[in-house]
This record gives C-alpha cells, sequence and structure tokens, in this order.
C-alpha cells in the first residue's frame, strides 16, 4: 500500500529554534515508517545552511523561491545608517504592501502543490500572523485541493490590526485543521488575540533531539582560548532585544563594578547572530567588557558551547513561546537562568530545575550569577533537576507520538 504524504513547509529567515520541530518530525523513524515525508522551505543561503546540517537523510527537498523581505535581517547586521537603511527596504515595503509577494507566492505555491498532491500540508510558522506566505499558503493548498491543513505557531500571536486581518484569520482559521502551539499561552493568545476556538487548538510541548557533543570543554575553551577554571556563561540566542542579552551584559558590568576578582572568574559566550550585534559591540567596548565575553556569531556546534557552560543563562524578555536552547541546555544536565515569559514556565520550575525572573526584575539577575557562582552544589541540583525533567516530558519519542495521532486522526475524517 502505498504511503501518505506529508508535506512540511516553513519560511523563515534563518535556521532557528522552530525549525528543529521540523527537524525532529522530519528525521523520526516513526513518522518515515507511515508516511511519505517532503519538504519545503523559503530558500536563502542562512536557511540552506541548516538544511544541509541538519537534514541529510531527506530525499525530498525544495528550496523555493519565495518573496519576503526576509533579507532586511541582513540589511539590519551590517550596521548601516538607520534612515540609510530606511531607503534600502521602503520599495520593497511598498511592493509587499500592494500585494505583489502574496500575488507571486500564492501562485508559485499553488502550483507547487498541485504537483506534489499532499495528503497533508504542514505548515511550520515563527508566530501569528508571522510570515505572510504561510498565510497565504493556507489560500494557496485549498485552491489545489489540499483537504487537511496543520499549521505550527511557534510564538505569541499578536492582536489584528484591521478589518482585513479579521477576514484573512476566518478564512485560516476554517481551513486549518489543527494549529498546534508549544505553549499554553500561545494557544490563549489564539483565541484572545486572533478570535479563533479551543477546539482546533492543540498544545504539544517542543522537544530537541540531543545532539552529540563533538568537542569536549577542555577543547573548546582550548580553542578560544579561555582558562579552564573560568566559571563559564553561556547564552544562545538571536542577538535581538527581545532575547535579553543587554540585560545580561548589564549584570556581568555590574558584577565588574562590585567585584573586579569575581568578574574575572567569569567569561562569557554569546552565541547567535543578529540587529543588535553593532550595539552589544560598542556596550563591551566602552565598558571594558571585551576580554571576558565572546560573540561567536551564528555556530551550528552551539551544542558545545551549552555543554562547556558552569551557568546556561537566557533572559528573554517576550515574545518566546517555548525555547529549543532550554530543552538542549536541560538535557544536558545545566543549571538555567532565564525569565517568566510564555512556555518557559513549563519548561523549568523555578527553584527546582534552575531560576525565573519576571522580566521587570533583570535589574537582579547580577546577585543571581553572583548566588550560583558560590554554590555549586546548587548549581549541580538544578541541574541535575533539570535533565530528569527533560527525560520525564522532553523526549522526541513522547510528542512524535502526539503529532502521529493527529496526522492519523485526519486521514480517518477523510475516508
Amino acid at each position: 500500500m502505498m504511503k501518505k504524504k506529508v508535506l512540511y513547509y516553513s519560511d523563515c529567515f534563518i535556521f532557528g529554534g522552530c525549525e528543529n520541530v521540523l527537524v525532529n518530525l522530519i528525521n523520526s523513524k516513526e513518522i518515515n515508517g507511515y508516511f511519505e515525508i517532503h519538504y519545503a522551505y523559503a530558500w536563502s543561503k542562512d536557511y540552506q545552511f541548516g538544511v544541509d546540517s541538519k537534514l541529510t537523510e531527506i530525499k525530498n527537498k525544495y528550496p523555493l523561491r519565495i518573496l519576503s523581505n526576509n533579507f532586511f535581517y541582513r540589511l539590519n547586521l551590517r550596521g548601516m545608517n538607520k534612515y540609510a537603511v530606511l531607503v534600502c527596504k521602503l520599495p520593497f515595503v511598498l511592493l509587499q504592501r500592494m500585494g505583489i509577494y502574496a500575488l507571486y507566492n500564492y501562485v508559485r505555491l499553488f502550483f507547487f502543490f498541485k504537483k506534489i498532491k499532499p495528503d497533508i500540508l504542514h505548515i511550520n510558522n515563527g508566530g501569528y500572523p508571522g510570515a505572510s506566505s504561510c498565510l497565504v499558503a493556507v489560500f494557496s493548498a485549498r485552491l489545489a485541493g489540499v483537504k487537511k491543513i496543520v499549521f505550527n505557531v511557534n510564538n505569541l500571536a499578536q492582536k489584528q490590526k484591521n478589518v482585513l486581518e479579521r477576514v484573512i484569520d476566518k478564512y485560516i482559521y476554517r481551513h486549518v485543521n489543527n494549529f498546534i502551539t508549544a505553549s499554553a499561552l500561545a494557544g490563549a493568545r489564539l483565541v484572545e488575540n486572533r478570535r479563533f476556538q479551543t477546539e482546533k487548538i492543540d498544545q504539544i510541548f517542543n522537544v530537541m533531539q540531543q545532539e552529540k557533543v563533538v568537542k569536549s570543554r577542555a577543547e573548546l575553551l582550548r580553542d578560544y582560548p579561555v582558562a579552564s577554571n573560568k566559571f563559564i556563561i553561556v547564552c544562545v540566542a538571536l542577538l535581538t532585544w527581545r532575547k535579553g542579552q543587554m540585560f545580561l551584559l548589564a549584570a556581568l558590568n555590574n558584577i565588574k563594578k562590585n567585584s573586579r576578582e569575581l568578574f574575572e572568574n567569569m567569561f562569557l559566550f554569546l552565541v547567535g547572530d543578529g540587529e543588535d550585534l553593532f550595539k552589544i559591540e560598542s556596550y563591551l567596548a566602552e565598558n571594558e567588557l571585551t576580554d571576558n565575553v565572546m560573540i561567536t556569531g551564528y555556530r551550528n556546534d552551539y551544542y558545545d558551547f551549552i555543554n562547556a557552560a558552569d551557568l546556561f543563562v537566557l533572559p528573554s524578555i517576550k515574545d518566546e513561546d517555548m525555547p529549543l536552547v532550554i530543552l538542549s541546555a536541560m538535557g544536558l544536565g545545566k543549571p538555567i537562568v532565564s525569565t517568566k515569559v510564555a512556555g518557559i514556565v513549563e519548561e523549568i520550575r523555578d527553584g527546582v530545575d534552575g531560576l525565573l525572573l519576571e522580566p521587570s526584575e533583570l535589574h537582579k539577575l547580577a546577585d543571581v550569577i553572583v548566588h550560583l557562582y558560590h554554590n555549586r552544589s546548587l548549581c549541580r541540583n538544578y541541574g541535575d533537576s533539570a535533565l530528569q525533567r527533560y527525560r520525564n516530558c522532553f523526549v522526541p519519542e513522547k510528542i512524535i507520538n502526539q503529532y502521529l495521532a493527529i496526522y492519523n486522526e485526519l486521514l480517518e475524517e477523510q475516508r
């Protein structure tokens, strides 16, 4: 008997955290055992790098030339004058507002879906509304005869802005069979901000397939070089305001002002790239932090950095769902300091698996870091508890079965 086809579609400017949801599904032996897997994505050089690194086994891959303004991300990294950036962006924003992007993507995706003929289309969207081509994909799929659509929402939904968005949302809601969010709050925001009904929203935890550690802590520190006796702090995230790196740097600066000796015993790896790169570099230079902070840029081997950490910190202030880097740190048994934002509170139990601050309490981050520096046994306890919680709640096998159940239920309805 021929396998049913599942087509995954994603549009993101980099192969970031939420793309690892797809990695887990596409690489799953269970799903490949039941279904013929196809994977389409909006092509970009940065995204393709992640595909080539993490999705080596899948045969049916389709890099699509989709119109979007994802390249704005690269413009923001160049350190250009903000007015020059605005001038560069203006014509493309106008084209998008005129609907040229949507029309092209609609036609492009329609013919693509017509060719593949998936039994289930599974759209992976960063947020909601998120990438416009993910919304357009629903319209194209319905016209192309795709009867079953699953839609992952990997961030908190924004409020509707106008009548047009309300009309689009009604169509999307009517024709998507299942919306999937990782956190309970993300589901609640779809109801509150987009007027969706709970009956179509399923919560499935994010999971992170633990990767192989390539370089040991000693090897990684020797490469940079950083003394092995340093207290290593690691933050893996897009370098952007909402991820809170500036609060972490401010905490280190406070530690330096209060105790130079203590500060010299610490070293921070900021793993990631993003529009705040130049702001962060300027802050490091102005406050003489450069000898104790390393910005690595985007790293495919970020897992080795987490493995080398004595403490993992993600001081996000908004727009999170259930960060996969926290699951990576949990799976490596690392003590974690983060914030009470969205699904983070469903990953980490405050005072059990790590410590969580309200975003408004990030001025206390320096005190938290110093406290954990002086209490290594407490760090070990948090790390051990985080590892046990990971094994109990976030192993891929448990989550894959939930997706399989949704796929099978949709196909049963079709018969």
